[in-house]
């Protein structure tokens, strides 16, 4: 099956105020360039022609109205992602960043207390721990209708394990 990634980075000294509106239309053209390379022959799109290809589900999870391709598309702090794929998939992209102990707990599902609070690079395992959460709810596109402490993974690193009810999914994370 056919699964494409594609990471960029914003170029420095984009004003705060306008990031994430660039974060945006970069996924969009992420997109599009994804699009125009599994359809070769066809007229090719740019960022401004995704959004009428485009539907919403019941928790808003965005898919294309005509086209048999799935997508996952994630901005942070000026990193963007597109993923691409002939199957349903959930994307995300941080940047490591501090976690208070109260977002920890908030994030942390029973069973996770090893996976990063004891860890020397807990910030890091944080960030990863929420990363993979945060993919797995557009993976399954409740999004943030579901709980990130209602999912819980056995392993982080390079292929994190959830913990339960994950038959056929496949973590990776760099």
């Amino acid at each position: 099956a056919l699964l494409i990634v594609y990471v960029t980075s914003l170029a420095e000294g984009i004003p705060r105020g306008q990031k994430r509106q660039a974060e945006s239309r970069t996924g969009r053209a992420l997109l599009a360039h994804a699009l125009n390379r599994a359809r070769p022959g066809t007229p090719p799109l740019c960022e401004r022609d995704i959004p009428p290809l485009l539907c919403f589900g019941p928790k808003g999870k965005p898919g294309f109205q005509a086209l048999a391709w799935e997508f996952s598309i994630s901005h942070s702090h000026g990193l963007v992602a597109c993923g691409f794929s002939a199957r349903p998939l959930g994307l995300d992209v941080e940047r490591v960043r501090p976690f208070s102990p109260q977002l920890a707990g908030r994030i942390q599902a029973p069973g996770e207390e090893a996976l990063a609070g004891a860890h020397p690079d807990s910030d890091s395992r944080w960030s990863q721990l929420w990363t993979c959460k945060e993919s797995c709810m557009k993976y399954t596109g409740l999004g943030m209708s579901q709980e990130p402490g209602e999912i819980a993974f056995a392993r982080l690193g390079p292929a994190p394990l959830l913990a339960a009810g994950g038959k056929g999914l496949c973590f990776r994370s760099l």
